[in-house]
Order: C-alpha cells, then sequence, then structure tokens
C-alpha cells in the first residue's frame, strides 16, 4: 500500500498539470519512492 509517486506543480501556471504529464521535460517536481 501507500503512494509510490508524487507530482508538486505550480498550480498557477496555465495548462501546468497536461505539460507535466504530455511532455518530455514536464513543469513539476517528480518524487518516487524505492
Amino acid at each position: 500500500g501507500g503512494v509510490h509517486t508524487a507530482h508538486i506543480i505550480d498550480g498557477r501556471m496555465e495548462h501546468a498539470v497536461l505539460l507535466e504529464l504530455f511532455t518530455d521535460e514536464g513543469v513539476g517536481t517528480l518524487i518516487r519512492h524505492g
């Protein structure tokens, strides 16, 4: 159980979620466990 990955995204940036998920470089920070 538990969370294996989390994305920290700046909500002030327009379309930040889409850019994080659908671009190779992303716009946020990915935290991965293990």
